[in-house]
């Protein structure tokens, strides 16, 4: 996963995670990489693990990887782990292999999709600091056994979802109806 900026002072920066690696950061100006991967422990100045799923929000680099979701708070320079098994009844949502944005009508990310091999999808409200449950029209899309490998929501608000079962498939947020790859492009 990779992901390019447009934070103040972040503007030539590239953040890269990589399986073997952790998390990365490419300043296109000076040609220098800067780890962010922590050999042991999760701490403020790194991440352990490797890294699948980048995104920002409302000034936060948010992480998704093998020891759970992270987030990368750009004004402070520290991470910080967010425990999500406190907000969803328990379950230890990790690795979180996967990730999109939804955004509000007013297009600020709003909401985090999130996968979890072997758990299913979930989505993480970030303002409101809670894990909620897919809605009902896309649960069998997004279930462990599909076989997800790439999620994508674009400008119009429609969540992508690459499967091995279903091909692709397109959920429209907004009326909360499923496109298929068979109606929609044929």
């Amino acid at each position: 996963s990779i992901i390019q900026t447009a934070l103040p002072g972040q503007e030539d920066v590239l953040f890269f995670g990589a399986t073997g690696v952790g998390l990365g950061a490419f300043n296109t100006v000076t040609k220098k990489i800067t780890s962010y991967s922590s050999g042991t422990y999760n701490t403020s100045l790194g991440i352990k693990g490797n890294v699948y799923g980048l995104r920002c929000y409302d000034n936060k680099l948010w992480i998704g990887s093998s020891t759970g979701l992270h987030c990368y708070d750009y004004s402070l320079q520290l991470f910080e782990k967010k425990d999500l098994s406190s907000i969803a009844n328990g379950i230890t949502l990790l690795p979180t292999q996967l990730m999109a944005a939804e955004r509000s009508k007013t297009g600020k990310d709003e909401r985090l999709w999130l996968f979890v091999p072997y758990k299913d999808a979930y989505i993480y409200d970030l303002v409101n600091d809670k894990i909620l449950p897919v809605p009902p029209a896309i649960k069998k899309y997004t279930a462990t056994d599909v076989g997800i490998f790439s999620m994508y929501i674009d400008q119009k608000n429609i969540l992508w979802l690459a499967t091995n079962r279903y091909g692709l498939v397109g959920y429209d947020i907004n009326s909360k109806k499923i496109i298929r790859q068979k109606e929609e492009f044929n």
